[in-house]
């Protein structure tokens, strides 16, 4: 089976794409509970009017607080400025973009650049509501947006990444 798609990937979905692979990384999965646990003690040493050393409840629970603020912070602001650093110094990024999906694996070119992963060097396929990502290290994908993909040949496609890569592949029914 062979798949060939053509598409533009604007900044927004861009964006988009980029936080949702962001939210999947491993050390921001470690931020995020370590967020809410220095929330959560903050809180305790407030409610609880407990100083921890030298340090007063009240600056315990404004630096718990800090912390998960900044994370969060970090998730909205981070891609976009992700994205328009790479849109700005990569002429790929931004340009017309064709995929290749083939029994051999992952062709992907576009303005300037050319790529190409066999499906052992895959990690995982997953499936998201607006795209397709192709994890070819553990937080670090190559995304497919799903609107360039007809919705009668989905589940055709689907059948064929279950095929390709097994059970790395986590797609929707």
């Amino acid at each position: 089976m062979n798949f060939v798609f053509e598409f533009e990937l604007p900044a927004d979905e861009q964006v988009r794409a980029s936080r949702l692979i962001s939210l999947r990384r491993p050390i921001t999965m470690v931020m995020a509970a370590a967020s809410v646990l220095a929330a959560l003690l903050g809180t305790v040493a407030f409610a609880t009017d407990q100083a921890w050393g030298a340090y007063d409840p009240q600056f315990l629970l404004a630096l718990g607080w800090c912390f998960p603020m900044s994370v969060v912070a970090g998730l909205f602001i981070g891609p976009p400025v992700q994205v328009r650093a790479l849109r700005k110094n990569n002429r790929a990024a931004a340009g017309p973009h064709v995929y290749r999906l083939t029994d051999s694996g992952l062709a992907m070119s576009s303005t300037g650049a050319t790529a190409s992963l066999t499906w052992d060097n895959v990690v995982r396929v997953v499936e998201s509501r607006e795209f397709i990502l192709f994890y070819f290290a553990k937080s670090w994908a190559q995304l497919l947006p799903k609107r360039v993909v007809s919705p009668e040949l989905l589940p055709t496609l689907r059948s064929a990444l279950t095929q390709w890569v097994g059970a790395r592949a986590r797609l929707m029914s």
